[in-house]
């Protein structure tokens, strides 16, 4: 399976002391920042895959980051997406309304729950933010009338 999504288990970067044995791939699969393929979103929003695929039936785990002042834009999905705040502070919003004054703080550390099909829109303000999210595929995105 490692070899499936890429993943180097013999790189010891500098972070790996030199007596750490690598996990046997079919016991434990790990993916390493350094090995994420990002792709980028018309926005500007990165998204990582880590396991599964958000456009095909069952269970996906994706990476999200925003870079400082980038928000999307209200929007809703179709099920229901699990994500734990893994860098920075998420500012959200549940308003048709795109005013980022009015978002509201979600902390690193912290875990919230996009529900299907209710808008919301969200981002990073002054700092770089990190998602870690699951879902069930598949998924799809609708941007929402904004007032």
């Amino acid at each position: 399976m490692a070899e499936s999504l890429g993943i180097d288990l013999t790189d010891n970067s500098d972070s790996i002391p030199p007596t750490a044995i690598p996990p046997d791939p079919k016991s434990i699969v790990s993916l390493l920042e350094k090995d994420m393929k990002w792709t980028k979103d018309p926005l500007g929003q990165q998204q990582a895959v880590l396991f599964g695929d958000p456009n095909k039936l069952g269970p996906y785990g994706v990476a999200i980051k925003w870079a400082p002042g980038l928000f999307s834009h209200p929007h809703t999905h179709t099920t229901d997406r699990w994500a734990y705040v893994a860098k920075g502070t998420w500012w959200v919003s549940t308003s048709t309304h795109r005013d980022i004054a009015t978002t509201y703080p979600v902390p690193q550390g912290s875990f919230g729950i996009d529900l299907a099909n209710k808008v919301h829109w969200d981002g990073a303000k002054d700092e770089e933010v990190v998602l870690i999210v699951f879902g069930i595929g598949p998924i799809d995105s609708k941007l929402a009338e904004e007032n």
